[in-house]
């Protein structure tokens, strides 16, 4: 099996039933995560035209909060 992003053939894979498409763990998650950040970007722009703002704003949020967390572990 091999990785349809990184082209990773260790694994663990996490296959999609519906698109069929098969990511390695890491892939996966970082997926999900852009998938969410993008979802909280669209809800919180309200419009088309504050959607660049809002998502500078949201990712130096973002990148500040992982940077607090990795310094506290």
């Amino acid at each position: 099996m091999t990785c349809e992003k990184c082209h990773d053939t260790e694994g663990p894979f996490i296959c999609d039933v519906r698109t069929g498409k098969c990511r390695c763990e890491g892939c996966y998650m970082l997926d999900v995560a852009v998938s969410d950040i993008v979802k909280l970007i669209k809800y919180k722009s309200g419009t088309k035209y504050n959607i660049k703002l809002t998502a500078v704003g949201i990712m130096n949020t973002i990148e500040t909060l992982v940077f607090d967390e990795l310094k506290a572990n």
